[in-house]
């Protein structure tokens, strides 16, 4: 019920946006991961930043460069990946193609998606086998965008963090 003075009740119905039980998105900036970007990047934080319900909050990157643009997710420590999801920006018809890596030290780098190989529009939801990571490199390889921008308006990790680095609890008695 939403109430104004002077106005009459109104009775709304309210619905969790990406309420899908996955749990933490473990790629919110808010949560304490970073993202950089190479070659002429755009807004590579609004990939991060939990907002996708507006045409202007995307991030993108070149594809026609030499290595081709990329933007790395750093979660700031080991976590297991068990889904990655990726909203290609779809305000216009616009087809991707990508992959995603993963390593646990930014130097050794392994396959996580592959979707070089058809077309991509919209969200990309892709169960991974669980893997330990701390970075995720999202690499553009085409696009259908005129100006060879690879345009991404959020990029979603699901899994379990690894806490036992933290200190344990004190408990008071």
């Amino acid at each position: 019920q939403v109430s104004l003075a002077g106005a009459d009740d109104q009775f709304v119905t309210a619905t969790a946006l990406d309420d899908d039980g996955l749990g933490d998105n473990m790629a919110l900036a808010s949560g304490g991961s970073t993202i950089t970007a190479s070659e002429e990047p755009y807004r590579p934080a609004d990939l991060i930043d939990g907002v996708h319900t507006s045409a202007v909050n995307y991030g993108w990157m070149i594809v026609t460069t030499t290595p081709p643009g990329a933007i790395t997710l750093d979660m700031k420590s080991t976590a297991t990946v068990s889904r990655v999801r990726l909203l290609n920006w779809d305000w216009s018809y616009r087809i991707h193609r990508y992959q995603i890596e993963y390593s646990e030290n930014g130097s050794t780098w392994s396959t996580l998606v592959d979707a070089s190989g058809a077309d991509r529009q919209g969200w990309d939801d892709w169960d991974i086998a669980d893997v330990p990571a701390r970075y995720l490199r999202l690499t553009g390889l085409q696009t259908s965008d005129n100006l060879s921008a690879f345009s991404v308006a959020e990029l979603e990790v699901y899994g379990s963090r690894d806490l036992s680095h933290l200190p344990k609890p004190v408990v008071l008695k």
